[in-house]
Order: structure tokens, then sequence, then C-alpha cells
């Protein structure tokens, strides 16, 4: 029997999986299968499938946006940390 938490966790990875394919992914129509994301939905939370489509396509798309803000927040945040590290330890 699963806790809480292992559901947690596999429905977690795999949102997280769809998002990493939709922003890694050029458009297309044939991205996201939502009858099986449906499907999946559904499995862990009963009544996803009376959602309209739109808005779940809507909450995916800003979702995967602000992953892809974090990212490269991230990874600014990353590099400019690295040269700084790089100028006080070469210049001063």
């Amino acid at each position: 029997m699963k806790c809480d938490s292992d559901v947690d966790d596999v429905l977690l990875q795999y949102i997280v999986s769809i998002l990493e394919e939709l922003g890694s992914s050029a458009a297309s129509e044939d991205l996201l299968d939502m009858d099986q994301f449906t499907e999946m939905m559904e499995a862990y939370l009963p009544g996803f499938q009376a959602v309209d489509r739109s808005v779940v396509i809507i909450g995916l798309c800003g979702a995967c946006h602000i992953l892809c803000v974090y990212m490269f927040t991230s990874i600014w945040y990353q590099f400019l940390h690295f040269q700084l590290s790089y100028s006080f330890t070469h210049h001063f």
C-alpha cells in the first residue's frame, strides 16, 4: 500500500516530465496527449476530467513558464556568482 507521499512523488514526477517536455520541444499539436494526461490526472485527482481542457492547457503553459523563468534565473545567478568570484579572486 502506498502512502500519500508516494502518490505525491509519482504525480509530481509525471507533471515535471510533462513540463520539461513542453519546455524543451518546439510547439506542436502532438506534443501532449491530452487524453493520456487527463487519464493519469483522473487516477490521482477524481473529477479532473471535468476540468475544461483549455484551462488545463493554460495551467500547464503557465507552470512551464514559471519553471523556465526559475531555470533561467538560477542559471543567470550561478553565472554572475562565478563571474564575481572570478573577478575578486583574480583582480584584487
